[in-house]
C-alpha cells in the first residue's frame, strides 16, 4: 500500500548524497589554495532513536548535539504519527 515511501526515501538520500558530493566539490573549486588545518567535523549517527553524537571541536560539537536532538524528536514524531 505504501511502497512509494520506500522509494521517496531513497530518492532522498540519494540527493542528499548528491548535494553533499556537489558541495564538496564546489567548495574545492572555489577555493584551491585553503588551508585545511582549520577544518571542523561534526556529525550525527541515529541508531533508531538513539543519536551518538561526535565532533573535532566545541563548535561542531554543539551544531551536532542540536542536529541529534533535532532528529530525534523528529523521528519520535514521525513514529507517533504512522501508529495513527
Amino acid at each position: 500500500m505504501y511502497e512509494y515511501i520506500i522509494y521517496v526515501a531513497f530518492a532522498l538520500l540519494a540527493l542528499g548524497v548528491l548535494a553533499l558530493f556537489a558541495y564538496s566539490v564546489l567548495n574545492i573549486a572555489h577555493h584551491p589554495n585553503s588551508n585545511v588545518e582549520n577544518a571542523s567535523v561534526g556529525g550525527v549517527v541515529l541508531i533508531g532513536p538513539i543519536p551518538l553524537v561526535f565532533g573535532s571541536d566545541n563548535n561542531s560539537l554543539v551544531f551536532a548535539e542540536v542536529l541529534a536532538l533535532i532528529l530525534t524528536l523528529l523521528a519520535i514524531l514521525l513514529y507517533l504519527l504512522a501508529k495513527r
